[in-house]
């Protein structure tokens, strides 16, 4: 029996006569699997995974037949086309990739003009278009559609809204779950899903409504755009992985296996996932590079000046903070076996009191900044908090933009801020999608967050393109307190999404005690 490679259909079959030798060398290629009824090692049909194989197999004396060597040398040709010139290089390279690929996550850095890309994209490679985005956003993507391409477009606003006749639909994801079945009979040709890490979840009714409109209909181009594909693990890319192409990312469990060092326990009969296990890296990143896109802004950006994130420690009164933490540590020994979702609820109180007793130095920060004449952005988490510093600084010009602001509301006051007489915005962690607040140079953050995308979506509303100035991000930290905890996971979080996919080089200092 020789030793082959031999293509049949979504798979490439390894034939070899039985060798612990060979078997060993195979079991090592990612996403192998064996069919015991056929007795065949295979791959998926993919570019990579023939590469891979073949690059393991062939010093053993393995033979690939024309189909499979032709496999691995797959290119896509992309037509010759010349681009809006208001595009910057990077971003027609960016439309270029789409144009490659078809099927792609649009990973930029926010503020590099994901929007524009995939318009440009939809301009010249796609016909009937439909854009899934979070509602706060939907209009914002109307008045882009009319900036960059010469379709017609319109928004669908509500669940029972006709789909009016145009080239490109734009909705939210509420719509979109529940109308998905509606939307497979309309044509598209592309779907663009905004923010799209809103489909992490695997298991959320959202996600499995995009799949099956993904999957159902004749959609042959698929861009999500995300500035943060993953907040925490690289197994959040999985979900979009496994939209954009079955064959390549077929099985979770394997995903995992590779790269979050998972594993199934025998004799419990569960699956392990290691906390904090990130593996293959590089190899991952080498994957992505064939589906994903992404460039920070010191990539591509030259000319905006650095970002830089300042520590400013805060020394507030723990008495109060003291009893809400013995009260968590309390209920954290009776609930050892709590879920992370509940553990942090039962942190709310201490966040809340924190939150609070920092608002004095953020209103101090803040007036010295306003004082000079720059125009300020505030971030918090709870609703409490941003009323306190609406109060502390009602002296000046102050905008605010949370969950509970309308659409509309929320661009006023963003034209107020960058176009008006606005000083001062405060936002809430509900309230930092999809905004520009580049008029601002400055941003306190009163509250962290546990995730630095979450810290970085703020962070970028202001650091984007037409940003002339420096961007500096203020954090304020209270000594002895959640807060300190906070930094330490965040730093963590953002050096494993900078191993995978690439992170910003940001200055971070460390300030005195504000005097």
């Amino acid at each position: 029996m020789t030793k082959h490679l031999i293509r049949n259909g979504n798979h490439v079959e390894i034939h070899f006569p039985f060798d612990w030798g060979i078997v060993d060398v195979v079991r090592n290629l990612p996403d192998r699997d064996f069919v015991k009824e056929q007795k065949v090692w295979r791959v998926p049909a993919t570019a990579w995974h023939t590469a891979k194989a073949i690059a393991a197999l062939k010093p053993l004396g393995f033979v690939a037949s024309d189909e499979v060597i032709a496999l691995e040398k797959e290119e896509h040709v992309v037509p010759r086309i010349k681009y809006d010139e208001r595009l910057y290089p990077f971003q027609k390279d960016g439309v270029k990739f789409l144009a490659k690929h078809g099927r792609a996550i649009l990973a930029d850095s926010m503020g590099l003009g994901k929007t524009p890309q995939a318009l440009m994209f939809v301009r010249h490679h796609a016909n009937k278009t439909l854009v899934v985005a979070p509602a706060n956003v939907i209009y914002k993507w109307l008045e882009e559609v009319g900036t960059w391409t010469n379709r017609s477009a319109a928004v669908i606003v509500s669940g029972k809204a006709k789909l009016v006749e145009a080239d490109i639909h734009i909705l939210s994801y509420g719509i979109m779950r529940t109308r998905h079945e509606e939307l497979m009979k309309q044509g598209y040709d592309c779907v663009i899903f905004d923010e799209a890490h809103a489909l992490k979840n695997h298991k959320a009714g959202q996600t499995r409504a995009a799949r099956k409109l993904i999957k159902g209909g004749p959609i042959k181009k698929v861009l999500f755009l995300s500035g943060t594909p993953f907040l925490n693990r690289p197994d959040e890319l999985f979900s979009l992985l496994n939209m954009l192409d079955s064959t390549m990312f077929p099985n979770y469990f394997k995903f995992a296996q590779r790269y979050l060092g998972a594993y199934y326990d025998q004799d419990g009969g569960y699956t392990v996932f290691p906390r904090g296990v990130v593996i293959n890296t590089e190899e991952l990143a080498e994957r992505l590079s064939g589906i994903m896109i992404r460039r920070t802004k010191k990539e591509v950006l030259k000319e905006l000046p650095d970002k830089t994130r300042t520590i400013v420690p805060v020394v507030i009164g723990l008495g109060a903070y003291h009893n809400a933490e013995n009260e968590f540590m309390t209920w954290r020994r009776a609930n050892a076996g709590a879920n992370t979702a509940n553990v942090l609820t039962q942190m709310t109180a201490m966040r809340r009191i924190v939150g609070e007793a920092k608002v004095d130095a953020a209103v101090e920060l803040a007036k010295e900044l306003l004082e000079q004449g720059e125009k300020v952005v505030l971030y918090a988490h709870h609703l409490d908090v941003v009323d306190m510093l609406r109060d502390g600084l009602s002296e000046y010009k102050v905008g605010i933009i949370q969950g509970s602001t309308k659409p509309k509301d929320r661009q006023a006051v963003v034209d107020w801020l960058q176009n008006g007489d606005g000083q001062v915005v405060i936002m809430s962690s509900a309230g930092s999608e999809g905004i520009n607040l580049f008029a601002a140079s400055h941003v306190i953050f009163v509250e962290r967050e546990w995730t630095p995308a979450k810290e970085e979506q703020v962070e970028d509303r202001l650091h984007r393109m037409g940003q002339k100035s420096a961007v500096n991000c203020w954090y304020l930290m209270a000594r002895g307190t959640i807060d300190e905890k906070f930094a330490l996971i965040v730093n963590e979080k953002r050096k494993v999404f900078g191993d995978v996919i690439g992170q910003d080089d940001i200055v971070t200092t460390l300030l005195k005690e504000l005097e």
